[in-house]
């Protein structure tokens, strides 16, 4: 049986329990490719409110307010670590608990954020918090995900199955998801317009594969065939999907 987010939350404490004793300064500069995407749908969507749900130590509110300039923007932070949320606080509008599947009640916001969360969420847990995500996001309201990518280069070489297993001791991820099953999972949360990238750690690759960045509307086959000599430089991946228009 695979654990629930209770268990989940229970392992997460124990592997995060030293990590958040710092300002995690490695873990804010390794998913700057995702956070300059971010910082692109901020401004072109003219975004004013955003919910970092799973923020650690402040990871997202740290690029956008110190290295992206956003001052002004309305960021609220929720974590179940709860002894995360001091070192966010500096960054964050508003930080909160959560028991996994809330966000703070009673707020709407314009983009959600869940950088590297829902691979330590089971599927029962996973779809309460979806389904409440979508009501806590405003319609034309964007949801980003960063994803662990189940199939990467590096964990078929490695052994799929004995890297999945290391990954559930070592960093509680209790779920893998590919690009087809979140497609279904999202669509069926009522969620659509569904964008994803593949960006590379290298500044110097992001910009040689521009168009990449521009959220092509394109299945993934033509897309991982069109990325191929950068796909092996990324673990993750990243989806932007909206909660439509009401009317």
């Amino acid at each position: 049986m695979k654990p629930s987010v209770g268990t989940a939350k229970e392992l997460n404490l124990k592997i995060w329990e030293n990590a958040y004793q710092n300002l995690n300064v490695a873990a804010r500069y390794s998913y700057e490719p995702f956070m300059e995407i971010i910082a692109g749908l901020i401004r072109s969507r003219r975004i004013a409110s955003v919910l970092d749900f799973a923020c650690g130590s402040g990871n997202l509110g740290f690029h956008l307010v110190e290295m992206q300039g956003f001052k002004e923007l309305r960021i609220d932070g929720v974590d179940i670590a709860t002894q995360a949320l001091p070192l966010a606080a500096q960054w964050y509008s508003n930080v909160h608990g959560t028991d996994g599947t809330h966000p703070p009640p009673g707020k709407t916001y314009d983009l959600i954020c869940l950088n590297c969360v829902i691979e330590h969420i089971d599927k029962d847990p996973l779809d309460e918090l979806l389904a409440n995500l979508y009501e806590s996001l405003n319609p034309g309201g964007t949801l980003f995900l960063v994803v662990p990518h189940a199939f990467s280069p590096r964990r078929i070489f490695a052994g799929r199955e004995k890297e999945w297993k290391r990954e559930r001791e070592e960093l509680g991820h209790v779920s893998f998801h590919t690009y087809a099953s979140l497609h279904h999972l999202l669509k069926r949360h009522g969620f659509t317009g569904l964008r994803f990238s593949f960006p590379t750690r290298f500044r110097f690759t992001r910009l040689l594969t521009g168009a990449r960045s521009r959220w092509l509307p394109l299945g993934p086959f033509w897309t991982i065939l069109h990325l191929f000599p950068f796909y092996f430089l990324r673990d993750s991946y990243c989806l932007a999907c909206v909660k439509p228009l009401k009317g």
